[in-house]
This record gives C-alpha cells, structure tokens and sequence, in this order.
C-alpha cells in the first residue's frame, strides 16, 4: 500500500513585466504548466486549485533544483524536457523565486537550493516530510548540530543561529532560512543548560538536557527542520573559514569569483557581515 505524503509547497517564479507571480506545476503525469496567480501580499490558498497547481514536498523540489548550477539552469533543464512551454528566465526576477507555502493563511517562503550533492542526496532519499530512516549522512550531521550546541565553550554557533533564525519569518522578515520559534528555543535552552551542567553537577539538570536533545533529535528528523539547519550550517562553517583564513593570511589578495545565482552564494568574508543581527 502506497503511503500518502502530505504536499504543501509549490514553486513560485516572480514576474519580470506583468503584476502577480507564476507558479511552477509539476504533475503527476510528468507535464510542467505555468499559472499566473496574484502577488505575494494578496495571494489566498482560493487561487491555488490542486488540479491547476498540485504542491508537492519541499524534498521533492530539492531534488530537482540541487541537480542543477542555478535558477537559469534550471529553467533550462525544464524548457528542455518541455519545449512547448516556451518561457525564458529573462521574463522573471530570478533572485527573488521562493518555494512557498500556505501558514496561518499567509504565504510563506523558502530560499531553493542548488548545485548541493549532499542535500540532493538527503531530498532523494526523503520519506514523504521526514528525512530517511537509513540515511547515514543526514543522523551524522544531526549528530554534529548537537554536538556544536552542546558544547559550552562554543557560544557563537548557537548564538548566531538563534540569531539568524528570528531574524527570518519566511514574509516580511526576509526568508533566507525558515527555523521556527520552537526550534530557536529548544536549541537556546539546551545550549544554556549544558553551559550551567559544566559549572555544576545537577542530575535534575542532566535529565533535562537529555530531554533537549531528544527533542531536537526528533524535530530534526522532518526534512524542512534539516534542511534549514544544514544550509545555515554550511554558510555558518564558510564564514568562518574566511575569517580563520584572514587572520592567518592578512595580505592575501582575494580573486573575484564569477557570480552565480545560487542560494547559497557567500561573497561576506566574516560571521558580523554575514549575519548583521548577531551582538545587537
């Protein structure tokens, strides 16, 4: 019996000459429409009909766009595969698309990812909403976050994650990642409680901070959970190679790298550029 996934994200091209948004439909017979629907701030889950503009897992769509170099590419790879459609990238705002989906009757937004072997991986091998129960890659990393937030004598990687999350709403507080506020303060207080355990033995404290990591374990377990925390992860990991990298090699010259339109574009050489919010 096949097992049901619940699909709640469609993929959302913004309009280069004409108001609203188009949304990017991937059947289930292997066709690909386009739909113009309304604006950001006035679209309603009444213009989305399921059969016009099926949603799909945000693992599904991972899927696609990491096999990919960028937004153009991809648009290419789907005017490929379905010469009809005849669009071209030039007609939309390729820095502003967002996979979307319906909260608390707003839209909400999520960054695409592409050009990224690991998290291809991880979207392939997805259960519907919950990452792979065999997938090694994924429980390492998993493992590694609460390694990091469980370290007392690493303040910044919480901090800064803590940080950039609130920052992030998915509308108007920018959408680069989506960490929402239960995640934020399960990884606040199991961070605060291993920082007190190392200055005084508590088993009270000791069974909560199993408890903390318990529930972090489990919420990382849904794939939009890991996802966000991987991406943060890696531009976190990046910047602060760069800064490593300075600090060791101050005269070093930077060679310009050609731009790509990628979510996951790092051009800040440091964690206060990258992640402006952070020591306000």
């Amino acid at each position: 019996m096949a097992i049901a996934y619940k699909r709640n994200y469609r993929f959302f091209l913004q309009n280069r000459y004409n108001k609203g948004q188009t949304c990017l439909s991937f059947h289930n017979d292997g066709t690909v429409s386009l739909k113009v629907v309304p604006s950001l701030g006035e679209i309603k889950a009444i213009d989305l009909a399921k059969k016009d503009t099926p949603a799909q897992t945000l693992a599904y769509f991972d899927s696609l766009t990491t096999s990919t170099t960028d937004l153009s590419s991809f648009l290419e790879s789907i005017e490929t595969d379905h010469p009809d459609l005849g669009f071209y990238s030039g007609n939309f705002k390729l820095k502003k698309t967002y996979i979307g989906y319906f909260y608390n009757y707003s839209m909400r937004r999520m960054t695409p990812v592409y050009d990224d072997e690991n998290l291809k991986s991880v979207a392939l091998g997805a259960e519907g909403s919950k990452v792979g129960r065999d997938d090694e890659f994924a429980y390492s990393f998993m493992n590694e976050v609460i390694s990091r937030i469980t370290d007392p004598n690493n303040h910044d990687y919480a901090k800064t994650l803590v940080a950039t999350a609130r920052k992030n709403d998915g509308f108007e507080g920018g959408y680069e990642y989506s960490i929402t506020k239960d995640i934020t303060n399960t990884i606040t207080s199991l961070h605060n409680a291993c920082i007190n355990s190392s200055m005084y033995s508590s088993f009270a404290l000791d069974e909560d901070i199993s408890a903390w990591k318990a529930d972090l374990k489990q919420k990382m377990q849904q794939y939009k959970v890991f996802r966000e925390l991987y991406r943060f992860t890696k531009a976190y990991d990046l910047a602060t190679s760069h800064e490593k990298e300075e600090k060791t090699n101050p005269n070093t010259i930077e060679v310009p790298q050609k731009p790509k339109l990628k979510s996951l574009t790092y051009h800040q050489i440091s964690l206060s550029d990258m992640f402006p919010e952070v020591g306000k």
